[in-house]
């Protein structure tokens, strides 16, 4: 369960941003032929990762049920980290997906990202097995531990998140969307010319 809980999350990140990255050139056929507003592609790669997801969390409460795990009321406020993960994954969404108009190579680069952000975020092991200051690093420059963390307070721990935590998964989540909406607004009048 515990393994399950970080494991979920990371990979809706992971399927979400690596489809949204290709959702403006993959669609340039259609984009060429009528105007639609662009950001619908990238926002439907990541709403519908966001169900996958939480079908996923059928397979965590089968998971529960045949390990005993307990289930603790906070459970039910998991919708609350849901959001903010989908609201991050969209922010980041819109950035890799203007950027992969122009570069076409980060994919590749993302992809690197990616495994280094697997191991960088406490999925697989506890936080405090780490250096102090790779725990600090992971604190304070790993989003999805903010997201990690909550998730598994509700889940594996039944409490709810410090506030410290809380909040900061509901700044960078606003933050990222922000910047992503605004990458994504500023570029994409010219999509058109390399599409």
């Amino acid at each position: 369960v515990y393994l399950f809980t970080g494991r979920i999350l990371y990979d809706f990140m992971k399927a979400s941003t690596t489809n949204a990255l290709k959702s403006v050139t993959v669609n340039a056929p259609l984009l060429k032929k009528v105007y639609m507003p662009k950001y619908i592609f990238t926002v439907s790669k990541v709403t519908s990762c966001m169900v996958d997801m939480v079908l996923s969390m059928g397979a965590l409460i089968i998971v529960m049920i045949f390990t005993r795990a307990p289930f603790y009321p906070e459970f039910l406020l998991c919708p609350i980290v849901i959001v903010q993960v989908y609201l991050f994954c969209c922010g980041l969404g819109f950035f890799l997906a203007q950027m992969h108009v122009f570069f076409r190579d980060i994919e590749y680069i993302y992809s690197a990202v990616l495994t280094a952000w697997l191991y960088l975020t406490p999925i697989m092991y506890p936080l405090d097995v780490l250096p102090g200051y790779l725990q600090t690093l992971v604190k304070y420059g790993n989003p999805l531990y903010y997201y990690v963390t909550q998730f598994r307070d509700l889940i594996y721990y039944g409490r709810f998140p410090g506030m410290r935590v809380f909040a900061g998964g509901w700044l960078i989540a606003f933050a990222m969307l922000a910047f992503g909406i605004w990458s994504f607004q500023r570029s994409k009048d010219k999509f058109i010319l390399y599409i």
